[in-house]
């Protein structure tokens, strides 16, 4: 067929006119066998549905990328405006803090004056505390002095009347001696407890009417029983309570004779003793007393101690706790 396709060189070869060209027949004509135009068919339908089947994939796959492109649109919108969020947050803490670094010294000088007038409030109220104090302690001292002025005013006092003397019975130098207590206070008198030798004094030294020790050894403790094998001396049977102004109508009593003399001194006979009793505040009072005869006609002559008495404050005593059993 090459060669019959070239007319020119048959021509040349034949010397004569090329024969007609053969009719290529038409697309639509069966010039290939029945099998041949099947497989066309079915190769171009098969191109067909896979470009048609490729469309359609494009189109999904475009879909899927676009509803891709959409959520990671909304996701890239959501994260700037939460750093946009955290940001307005983040200046609004820094803006905060500022202002706080701001405040902080005024705060802390606030603190520093709250601080110093608490410390200065404590002072004013310890001094307020020891001033109040010390004017209750003024105030009481002064109820004090009003209470010990009018108790004083008004408390017994027991003193005693001239004493009496005669001769005793028909002797020549020996004197009896009374002496009547009586109550020259604004109130009773009570618990009255005479402590004295109503029967005569042995002879003694005129010097111990000297001695303020002697005297009030006799008086304090000899008349207590407060020696060895010594009981308490008794006194006279007077009342155990006196009146204001109330005079005791039984004398206490001695027996004493005039001073006698012997060699290298004088001897008398001592008239001692005391009185104890309550006022009508509960405070406790003594009187004591010592006398004795100093001549032939039994004057009596005061002893250099022992005529004194109490100065208890005109305060009751706390009351008494009860012992357990």
């Amino acid at each position: 067929m090459g060669d019959a396709g070239n007319p020119k060189e048959t021509s040349t070869e034949s010397g004569s006119n090329p024969p007609p060209s053969p009719v290529i027949p038409h697309e639509d004509q069966s010039v290939l066998g029945e099998p041949e135009s099947n497989l066309r068919q079915k190769e171009i339908h098969e191109t067909e549905q896979l470009l048609r089947e490729t469309a359609v994939g494009n189109k999904e796959t475009r879909v899927v990328e676009w509803l891709q492109f959409g959520v990671n649109a909304c996701l890239a919108v959501i994260g700037i405006v939460a750093l946009i969020v955290y940001w307005g947050q983040l200046c609004a803490m820094n803006k905060t803090l500022s202002e706080i670094q701001k405040q902080t010294p005024e705060i802390q000088r606030q603190a520093k004056a709250a601080q110093d007038q608490l410390a200065q409030a404590k002072i004013d109220s310890a001094a307020s505390g020891i001033a109040t104090a010390q004017q209750l302690a003024i105030m009481q001292g002064q109820l004090t002095q009003a209470q010990y002025a009018a108790r004083l005013d008004q408390r017994a006092w027991i003193e005693f009347e001239p004493i009496k003397s005669r001769p005793y019975k028909n002797s020549t130098d020996h004197y009896t001696y009374e002496l009547f207590p009586k109550n020259v206070g604004k109130t009773a008198a009570r618990n009255i407890v005479v402590r004295a030798n109503n029967f005569g004094s042995n002879f003694g030294s005129i010097e111990n009417t000297r001695h303020p020790d002697w005297i009030h050894n006799m008086q304090d403790n000899f008349l207590f029983g407060k020696f060895k094998n010594n009981p308490p001396i008794g006194g006279a049977l007077v009342p155990s309570v006196l009146g204001p102004g109330a005079i005791s109508p039984i004398p206490i009593t001695y027996i004493a004779q005039i001073p006698q003399t012997f060699p290298g001194t004088a001897a008398i006979q001592e008239i001692s003793g005391r009185i104890d009793y309550t006022d009508e505040f509960g405070v406790r009072h003594w009187i004591r007393f010592c006398f004795y005869p100093s001549d032939a006609e039994g004057n009596l002559e005061s002893c250099t101690a022992g005529n004194d008495e109490d100065h208890n404050p005109e305060i009751p005593p706390p009351p008494r706790t009860p012992k357990p059993n």
